[in-house]
């Protein structure tokens, strides 16, 4: 309680300071007042606000309006004015320093939350870059995600290169109408749908209301949702991992901020996905090269099928086959298969 109460006590106390210091300033020039003391007052309020927080900023708007009042405009030492100027301009100061509050308010939360999102960032960043599981980093960018922007749905497609198509392999539904819907039936090629224009131009996309954009692309049966969409293509080395597309209901629900947060997950979660499909490449080839060591003469006898089998096995792994067959010449002068 007694916390909350020292902000509001500390912005009185500089109204009073302020005006005890303009007050001095009169009388040493022998002036009747300063006659910047509203706009003095208006930037003290614009202080406190970002200092303090609006509600020491009223407080101490209300306050400056008295001591105004008080000791700033005839009558001195009395309330009330005698002209209408000088009501004019003690209620243009009080707009005035109500409008910079304003101002200062949403300035300050705007900084607030970026500062926020860099420190969430931050931690997660190496969670995503240190995994080497496919799908383990798929469920760290899904989870710190959701921490850094607060979205309704997420979607994350692979880029198959065989099928040539973006295949979707995550999607987090934490509201209606997503969580009635099945994603993974629609699957893209690039440059069709929101998701595969981005992989195919390799640029982030932001669409204020997806309901309004002919581009969107929504499985079978479903009609248009008034969201927020955007789609962030995963990019390293020049190649194409997937799209991350994120999804908010409301129309102008996620901002360019938010897009520059998912193209620097993006980035991190394409890095970490290379990364584990090159130690998956060697934990193969170390596999298939401890496989043909295996194949080294020995002193035991090894059954001739069994050789073979090694030699297959160790091909396969090492090529990543999906078919490899052995032929072999025998005594007949024919290879068999």
């Amino acid at each position: 309680m007694i916390r909350r109460v020292v902000p509001y006590g500390v912005a009185l106390v500089a109204v009073g300071v302020v005006g005890a210091a303009l007050g001095l300033a009169a009388w040493a020039l022998r002036l009747p007042r300063i006659e910047t003391f509203l706009l003095v007052f208006v930037l003290l309020a614009g202080a406190i606000a970002w200092r303090l927080g609006r509600g020491p900023a009223i407080a101490a708007t209300l306050a400056f309006a008295v001591v105004s009042d008080y000791f700033f405009i005839e009558p001195h030492r009395g309330f009330g004015t005698e002209t209408v100027g000088d009501t004019v301009h003690l209620v243009t100061g009080l707009l005035a320093a109500a409008a910079v509050i304003q101002f200062v308010h949403v300035a300050r939360r705007h900084q607030v939350l970026l500062e926020k999102r860099k420190d969430l960032l931050q931690e997660v960043s190496p969670r995503i870059i240190q995994s080497l599981d496919s799908d383990e980093i798929l469920n760290t960018v899904a989870e710190a995600t959701v921490r850094v922007i607060d979205y309704q749905h997420f979607r994350l497609y692979r880029w198959d290169e065989a099928a040539e198509r973006l295949v979707l392999v995550k999607s987090v539904a934490r509201a209606d109408p997503y969580t009635g819907i099945d994603w993974h039936t629609v699957t893209l090629a690039l440059g069709e749908g929101i998701t595969g224009i981005a992989a195919q131009s390799r640029r982030s996309i932001l669409v204020p209301d997806a309901s309004q954009d002919a581009r969107m692309v929504y499985p079978p049966g479903v009609a248009p949702i008034e969201e927020s969409v955007l789609s962030v293509p995963m990019v390293t080395q020049n190649r194409l991992f997937g799209v991350l597309t994120l999804a908010r209901l409301r129309a102008r629900s996620l901002s360019l901020e938010d897009l520059r947060v998912m193209e620097s997950i993006a980035a991190q979660t394409a890095l970490a996905l290379a990364n584990a499909e090159q130690y998956a490449e060697a934990e193969q080839t170390i596999k298939a090269l401890a496989m043909i060591e295996t194949l080294q003469p020995t002193d035991d006898a090894v059954p001739d099928a069994d050789i073979d089998r090694r030699i297959l096995q160790g091909l396969v792994d090492l090529s990543q086959a999906d078919l490899a067959t052995l032929r072999t010449l025998r005594d007949d002068g024919r290879y068999h298969v």
